[in-house]
């Protein structure tokens, strides 16, 4: 599993990248590219540029991680603390039995435990960023004290000093976010049957499993992105240009924090991390620039067990019997009256992983549900990151993914200062051979329950099969993986992209069909958010102006350009529709309306409310939305026109305008009220008019509600519910989407960028840093980015050395 990581340390401690695009490389070291000497005092430079962006500088890695852990401390320190406690299994014990399943589910599979022998077995030098990051951010946490840190931690005794081995379980944890997370409740809930004759698991509640597959999907809403590059084919200059637009949440630990980590002569990296990450997940050297998107690709295979008859922790493997395995574990609980109380609690696995007890099949006499976890091993995301940090051209980045193939679900779109762009779908997968890919294609054409998992984009294989079992291949970072050559992959010149739907649209004007599904489906429909990032990057009715041709500043336009794909393909008829059916203003408003979703849009609101009333399988085909089928040889194009009215019954359309007219009347709103007036950002005490809507409309630039799963930080104030619809007496609260979004061009002097973090660079809701951004993005503003050392002088606000023992 670190076979890798000396080749990935290499490039970070070897590979000299300039301060600035207007000096030399400063070399530090012996003449062979030695690293700087590491012995002495941590030392680092903080010095933050407005809306409080630190910039750290330090002669060595582990300085730079002390820095990097003491200036993340000062904004978000209580999230970390949170998040921390979570991956240690000790969450129940604080903040109650709410935490118990995933408690118990992570102490089950050893987080700890794998964390602490997976960070031992890293290169020295890396464990020196992690081991700096912890302990900077510990010199923060005994300089400030307990009582007196910033946010809603302050005084908690869960509080406390961390660890390398305590970020190490909190990166492992962050890794298993797309195979582990979703199933905690049904692997905790996994219990073998007590009663002889327990029913057989049937597979016919459709609806149910249903429900259950979906639930287990990355939600586009909560999690997802767009992201851009674009070749010289496609721009003004023949440079090259990229745009981040990560989906995130507002609040919690997967907030993202902006920041510019420097050692001269071996790394100059400027984007965003992950809370509590010491590399930077999205952003730019000098020379690459990249972005991530949730992959729609299958992060683990769920397998039925025929279980041996007379005992239900048994299952048949070919012509064997094996044995399910418990492993008991202890978890301390808060109860309500304040006392802790341990319970103990029994999770089961197979050879594949954990045994869930699955909705509408459950654990009976004779069958079971378990499922193998592609991210289960991977030790190779930080690695992973750092490489990217610190490559200096394109070939360099992709080496990153070929040779260290530490990305653990998400896709990849990256351009180089030369001009290339390329989309890579390197996430962990599944690999499976062509004898199980043909007999699963049976299945799902045969078998309910097979087909039922699959419509919801999910793998469901025969365990009792050897068949099914994943193939090792050389090439993969850990055994059963799809090795990197196998991997979807697109170097173009003028532009590719994804918007969370399978990789095969990174280029309508090359579409990619890979057999196996383990990277998504192709040729299949994709969402309406989608095919608006495909038309605002195309050159017919696209956001490029006359020429075809990007410049920065119409780039940076169409980031934020909020057109509404639904709106464009079907208002029109819609408005038919509703004068003939008598509606009175609500059709005038809708005629009248921009199309768009702007603080200033009237007639967004109502668009929402009606197009949202149709079930998403409605936007994949013909039914009560289009009329004309999807086409997979035009993606973008299809479905489309809308669909007619029955000849008999209910006019669908005329039905949800009605819907949507009683929603916003109910909320006490005009029909026409502006969207900016409804949709706004809770922060703290202040509420701030937010632009952009959902993808569901098809909307690029989205915005929602989201929610805060992964602290306990308290939740926005969402306002009182308005039955049947997504408003509320606050109107749309907004704590969801766009996040750190940044739009860069490689230029003959150097990259340059400008950047927006929506939620702003600290968590303290009593900081000016908490809603500075958010006004920027409202105002459609961008903020500069600073890269070169003059530029930093110029702007620096404030500034700090930071000084700590080294252990």
């Amino acid at each position: 599993m670190c076979r890798r990581l000396a080749a990935a340390l290499a490039t970070v401690t070897l590979v000299l990248v300039a301060c600035s695009s207007d000096s030399d490389p400063v070399e530090e070291g012996g003449s062979d590219g030695d690293p700087v000497e590491t012995s002495g005092d941590y030392a680092a430079t903080i010095r933050r540029t407005e809306h409080n962006v630190p910039h750290i500088t330090a002669d060595d890695l582990g300085s730079l991680g002390f820095g990097y852990g003491y200036a993340f401390a000062e904004d978000h320190l209580c999230s970390l603390a949170d998040a921390i406690v979570q991956a240690n299994s000790e969450a129940a014990s604080v903040f109650g039995d709410d935490h118990l399943a995933a408690d118990a589910v992570y102490a089950a599979l050893d987080i700890t435990g794998a964390a602490r022998n997976e960070f031992d077995g890293q290169d020295a030098e890396l464990q020196s960023v992690i081991r700096g990051y912890a302990d900077g951010y510990n010199q923060y946490l005994d300089e400030t004290g307990v009582a007196d840190v910033p946010g809603y931690c302050a005084g908690e005794d869960w509080v406390r000093p961390i660890d390398e081995y305590d970020l190490a379980a909190y990166y492992k944890v962050l890794s298993l976010r797309a195979s582990v997370d979703p199933l905690i409740g049904f692997v905790f809930s996994a219990t073998p049957p007590v009663d002889e004759g327990a029913a057989a698991g049937t597979g016919d509640d459709v609806a149910e499993q249903e429900a259950a597959w979906a639930s287990l999907l990355p939600d586009a809403s909560e999690l997802g992105s767009n992201g851009w590059a674009i070749g010289p084919d496609r721009t003004e200059d023949g440079t090259s240009m990229v745009v981040g637009n990560p989906h995130f949440p507002w609040q919690g630990a997967l907030r993202f924090y902006e920041v510019h980590l420097t050692v001269p002569g071996t790394i100059d990296v400027y984007g965003a991390s992950l809370l509590g990450s010491p590399a930077v997940n999205i952003g730019f050297t000098e020379n690459v620039a990249w972005t991530h998107t949730v992959s729609a690709g299958s992060r683990f295979t769920a397998y039925t067990l025929d279980l041996v008859d007379g005992d239900p922790t048994k299952y048949v493997y070919g012509d064997e019997e094996r044995d399910l395995r418990p492993v008991e574990v202890s978890i301390d609980v808060l109860g309500d009256d304040g006392t802790v109380e341990t319970v103990d609690h029994t999770i089961w696995f197979s050879h594949y992983g954990p045994v869930i007890d699955f909705p509408g099949v459950g654990w009976t006499d004779t069958q079971v549900l378990t499922f193998r976890d592609a991210n289960a091993d991977n030790d190779e995301i930080i690695p992973q990151f750092f490489a990217m940090n610190t490559a200096t051209s394109m070939d360099e980045f992709i080496a990153a993914h070929r040779d260290i193939g530490g990305i653990p679900w998400v896709n990849t779109i990256a351009a180089s200062d030369d001009g290339r762009i390329w989309y890579a779908d390197t996430s962990a997968a599944p690999n499976l051979s062509d004898d199980a890919l043909t007999a699963w294609e049976a299945a799902a054409e045969d078998d309910l329950f097979t087909g039922v998992a699959l419509a919801n984009g999910v793998i469901l294989l025969d365990g009792s099969d050897p068949v099914f079992e994943w193939v090792d291949e050389p090439g993969a970072r850990d055994p059963g993986l799809v090795p990197f050559a196998d991997q979807p992959q697109l170097e173009r010149s003028d532009f590719v992209f994804n918007a969370n739907d399978p990789y095969w649209l990174a280029n309508p004007d090359e579409l990619q069909v890979l057999r196996s599904p383990v990277f998504g489906r192709a040729e299949q429909p994709v969402s309406p958010r989608t095919r608006m990032n495909a038309v605002q990057l195309g050159t017919e009715n696209g956001d490029s102006g006359d020429d075809g041709l990007f410049s920065f500043d119409e780039l940076r336009a169409s980031a934020f350009s909020n057109r509404v794909y639904t709106a464009e393909v079907l208002v029109d008829g819609v408005v038919e529709r509703c004068r003939g059916a008598e509606l009175g203003k609500a059709c005038e408003v809708l005629d009248e309306w921009d199309r768009h979703v702007d603080l200033d849009s009237r007639g967004a609101v109502l668009w929402r409310e009606f197009i949202t009333e149709f079930e998403n399988v409605g936007f994949n085909d013909v039914g009560a939305l289009f009329a004309e089928p999807f086409d997979p040889s035009d993606p973008v194009g299809t479905p489309t026109g809308l669909a007619p009215a029955p000849p008999a019954g209910s006019d669908p359309v005329v039905e949800f305008l009605q819907s949507a007219i009683a929603s916003v009347e109910a909320a006490g709103l005009p029909l026409d009220v502006p969207l900016g007036e409804v949709q706004v950002a809770v922060r703290g005490d202040v509420l701030v008019p937010i632009h952009g809507g959902t993808g569901k409309e098809g909307v690029t630039n989205v915005v929602g509600g989201g929610g805060n799963g992964t602290t306990s930080e308290p939740d926005i104030d969402r306002g009182e519910p308005i039955d049947g619809s997504d408003l509320s007496s606050l109107g749309y609260p907004i704590a969801n989407g766009s996040s750190f979004v940044y739009v860069l061009e490689f230029t003959s002097k150097g990259p340059v960028a400008n950047s927006v973090l929506t939620y702003g660079e600290t968590g303290d809701p009593t900081s000016e840093f908490f809603v500075d951004q958010t006004k920027l993005f409202s105002a459609k503003q961008w903020k500069p980015v600073h890269l070169d050392e003059a530029g930093v002088a110029e702007h620096t606000v404030t500034e700090i050395e930071v000084r700590g023992p080294r252990r």
